[in-house]
């Protein structure tokens, strides 16, 4: 939805500050092409645009297996009660209209993979229990949308559920922390104006293509290929036998770190 350049707490300006020179200069030339055309391009047409690299490969996965839900991201919260359905759905539809990816697509054009970006759409939110169909359903990635959303309206309990293609970890607390802002300003009948995006994913991806392409990228192929070479396969004791198949059936393990270990580690990311 959103790249790490758009928002991770910190204003824009400092994100910039810590990228290479070659990386910064791109950046603000993109921006700069993007406020000559009008800052954030809306069209009523559809749009093709370039995929990311993490996108190509994630459809490529997705095609062995079309039917599958493993890359469908369920993401629960909770939102004041009694529910205001209207203003849920105000909040959710601004977003959708707000960052692109959200209303994007997937198709084969003359043989090449693009992301459509498609003009602001409409999701009505489902009303009660999410069964496990709503989360396990697959999406068409062709005709989308690949986000549906399901509120208990007694409980408050929302399931928000969006294929992995246009989100991910990062992406998710953007929309948790605009949806609630959103939904608290219909509510109480305000305007809330979030600030204007500098960035949309499509645009890190065609800025990532850029970067990774013609000599450099064959460079870092020609260096990971000789880096792999002669590998051997590698036994790994397990506990039980494992079918051929990948059955995708996990867990989670939660860690508490400690907040000065973390501001370091943010740290010490920047500084890279």
């Amino acid at each position: 939805m959103s790249t790490p350049l758009s928002d991770n707490g910190l204003p824009l300006h400092q994100r910039l500050k810590a990228l290479s020179p070659e990386r910064r200069a791109a950046v603000q030339w993109l921006l700069q092409e993007r406020q000559r055309s009008g800052a954030i391009r809306e069209s009523a047409a559809c749009r093709l645009r370039e995929t990311s690299f993490g996108q190509q490969r994630l459809w490529f996965l997705t095609q062995l297996d079309p039917e599958s839900p493993v890359y469908n991201t369920v993401t629960i919260t909770n939102v004041e009660t009694p529910v205001d359905l209207s203003s849920l759905t105000a909040a959710i539809n601004t977003l959708i209209e707000r960052h692109e990816s959200l209303r994007t697509t997937f198709d084969i054009v003359d043989g090449k993979l693009w992301q459509r970006i498609n003009p602001p759409w409409l999701v009505n939110a489902e009303i009660g229990f999410a069964a496990p169909d709503f989360v396990r359903k697959p999406f068409d990635l062709v005709r989308g949308p690949l986000l549906r959303v399901s509120v208990e309206v007694e409980t408050g309990r929302l399931v928000i559920c969006v294929h992995h293609l246009v989100t991910d970890g990062w992406s998710m607390g953007i929309f948790l922390r605009e949806f609630a802002a959103l939904y608290a300003a219909h509510r109480e009948g305000r305007t809330l104006r979030l600030e204007a995006l500098p960035m949309q994913y499509a645009d890190f991806a065609e800025l990532q293509r850029s970067e990774l392409s013609g000599d450099r990228l064959t460079e870092l192929l020609d260096f990971w290929r000789t880096e792999l070479a002669d590998l051997s396969s590698l036994d790994l004791v397990t506990d039980r036998p494992r079918s051929a198949a990948p059955s995708f059936k996990g867990g989670s393990q939660s860690l508490v770190f400690p907040r000065r270990t973390l501001e370091r580690l943010r740290a010490l990311t920047l500084e890279r």
